[in-house]
Parts: structure tokens; sequence; C-alpha cells
């Protein structure tokens, strides 16, 4: 049985492979090195490493102090990070010591690395937006659960009740563009021409990725695009924040690069958009519902009888939040024998069906006391009979 040399086998390994001698000149490329490096091997093999990838040499670079150390050290080490331009891809690599230099091995992990900040990303959101009493504080922490995983900087835009769009949140890595930024978004919309992305986005649900060029040439001369120059933003993308079939608002990504988001990242973006959307959406329809609601409630909890020889006050406080809405009711009314009867009762549930079925049961009562002129276990009792005989499928105390 013939064994095959060590070169055949590095040109058939399905991962890369890369070698630089005890000077870090770079050897040997294999074939599957190149379409991860973006580079043919005959341009890479006698190059200087660092030369090769000066992002790597500054102690700021993962790559750069896991080589150091195990050059000097001789130790086998791994290392995963990011490469920046022109590769701007993550590289898993173990940097294995050999007599008179290193060999590396490598894959490219991107998609596997956005697929986890996709995750990572969108369950931040969910977290932060999911189960608090303060939407419109959660809401406005979004940017900063974007940024850096998506882009350098982000805009967060919502469309208020009336139909105006209202800027609530920013941020930036950086905190001199941070500050711009906020009070970019502060004066911005001011500006705003016809055409802009950002109404475009708002207008018709359309996506729009466009250059700081474009975008510093369609501000007007004041404020905001003196400060849109001073960020030094190179690339934007709008996308509209999609509700139950209408747009809610929408997310602005800053680039600092000048080229547009990869496809992978772009995806990632719509489903971070997609997510807020949503949460939005249902959080205005639940408030919506709950506004509903609270206006049919105390419609229909008018003020008490104020009989001859008493005075009846009435105060109507909800114990918390989730409980504003719902089949609470009180009355007071004179029965035909001349005493006045109270009542205070409960329908349960915390919703607009639990407030509809609440007057009804209210206007049950009320007939039957002044019907039969009961004490009120009767008139109880003939409320009991009266659900049941219609059927009214709920649960109530009194």
């Amino acid at each position: 049985m013939t064994l095959p040399d060590s070169d055949s086998v590095l040109a058939s390994m399905p991962i890369g492979f890369m070698a630089v001698d005890g000077d870090w000149t770079i050897t040997h490329l294999n074939p599957a090195a190149e379409p991860m490096l973006l580079v043919a091997a005959e341009d890479l093999v006698g190059r200087n490493y660092w030369d090769a990838y000066p992002a790597n040499r500054g102690d700021d670079s993962e790559f750069g102090r896991t080589y150091r150390r195990a050059m000097a050290e001789r130790v086998r080490s791994t290392v995963e990070a990011f490469y920046p331009d022109p590769l701007n891809r993550w590289y898993q690599v173990e940097a294995v010591p050999i007599d008179g230099g290193l060999h590396f091995y490598f894959t490219d992990v991107t998609e596997r690395r956005v697929a986890q900040d996709r995750l990572a990303v969108l369950e931040s959101i969910g977290a932060e937006l999911g189960g608090t009493l303060d939407l419109d504080a959660a809401v406005a922490r979004i940017p900063r659960l974007v940024v850096p995983r998506l882009a350098e900087g982000c805009l967060l835009t919502v469309i208020d009740p009336d139909g105006r769009p209202r800027d609530v949140g920013s941020w930036h890595v950086d905190p001199e563009p941070r500050r711009l930024i906020e009070r970019y978004a502060e004066v911005r919309l001011a500006d705003l021409p016809a055409d802009a992305p950002l109404l475009r986005a708002l207008r018709g649900g359309e996506t729009v990725s466009f250059s700081g060029a474009q975008a510093l040439a369609s501000l007007p001369e004041g404020e905001a695009r003196e400060i849109f120059l001073g960020v030094g933003i190179g690339h934007a993308v709008t996308l509209p924040l999609q509700g139950h079939g209408r747009v809610v608002g929408a997310l602005t990504l800053l680039m600092s690069r000048p080229g547009p988001p990869s496809e992978a990242d772009l995806g990632t973006a719509h489903q971070v958009a997609d997510r807020i959307g949503l949460v939005l959406d249902n959080a205005r329809l639940f408030d919506e519902q709950r506004q509903l609601a609270e206006g049919l409630q105390r419609s229909l909890l008018t003020a008490p009888l104020q009989p001859d020889y008493a005075e009846i006050v009435v105060r109507y406080t909800p114990a918390a939040e989730a409980a504003r809405v719902g089949g609470d009711w009180y009355d007071a009314f004179v029965q035909p024998s001349g005493a006045t009867m109270l009542v205070i009762g409960d329908v349960a549930g915390h919703d607009t069906e639990a407030a509809a079925t609440m007057g009804q049961l209210r206007a049950l009562l009320r007939g039957i006391a002044t019907f039969s002129d009961g004490l009120p276990a009767e008139v109880l009792s003939g409320l009991d009979g009266a659900m049941r005989q219609l059927q009214v499928g709920t649960y109530a105390t009194a």
C-alpha cells in the first residue's frame, strides 16, 4: 500500500491550510484556502504574513495575539475571530508549531456566526420587549441591541397613532458619533425630502439601501445635514417594521464601510425588523382593545343614585395595570319598598367580552331586584337562575 505524499494530502484537504516559516514568510497555501481568503496561492506564497494581513499586527487582534504566542511559546492554539476588510469573514484557526514555523488549519465559519448573531439579536429583542409594562422605554433600547451586531449605528422610528413618524431610539458603537446621532434623531424628520429612504419605507413598506453620499445629497442645508456629515456614514439601509398588514415604523442601520451589507446580514436585519414590527403592532392592538374595553366598562358604570337620606360615593381604582379592564362593576338603586340596594360584582376576565357580560348581568340584576322587591339573597338566586336560562357562559361573583 502506497501512502500519499504530504502535498497530495494538503491539496485534497477540505479545510484551509497555510504554512509560515520562522520569519513569518508564507511558504504554502492549499487549494481549499484560496476561496476562503479570496486570493490565489501564487499571489500569497513568498509574502510576509503581517504584510499580507495587516489587521492582525496589533495587540487588539485575536489572530495576531494567538499566532505570536504559538510561535514564541511553541504551543498549539485555537482562535475564532473576525477579519475586517477586505475579507469581512469569520474564521476558526488552529495554529500548530512545527520545526521552523507554524501551520495554520482553518475554516470559514461566517454562516454559523451570522446565524448565532441573528438568534442572539432576536432573543435579546424578545426578552427586552416581552412582558414589559413600559413598552416605550423598551423600544428606545432596541438600537443598542442591534449595534454592533448588524451595523455601527442605528435609528428606530415608529408611527404614532395620528400617523406621524417619530424617532424613538438611536445608538452608535462610538461615543462621539452616538452623541451626534442622538441629536440627528431629534432634528432630521423636519428636513427629510418626500423621497427620503425613511419616508419611502414608511409609506410603501420598501427596504431602501443607499450610500452615505446619496443620503447627504438628499438633505437640504441645515443642522441635520451637518450632523450627518460629521458622523461619517458609508452606507445605510432602512427597513420597514411590518405589523399585521400595516407598517408601524422603520429601522435604519448605519454602516461606516462604503459597501452594502451582505445577503446574510440583510436577511438577519429583515428578521429583526419583522420581530420588532410584530411586537409593536401587537402592543398597539392590545392598547386599542384595552382602551375600547375600558371605555365600554366605564360607560356602563353610571353614577350611583343619590337617595334623600344617604350619600353614596364610588371610587373605582384597578388593583394592577393588568386589571384595568374587565367585568368589575358597582351599582346602587332604590327598590319599590324604598330600600336602597348596593351591589359590587365581578365577571371573570379582563377584556371586552367580560365588560360586555358585566353590562348584561348588571342590567339583569337591576331588573330582578326592582321587579321582585326581594332581599339580596333572593335577588342573587334570581340572577343565577336567569344566567342558566339565558346560557350566560361565564362566572361572576356579587
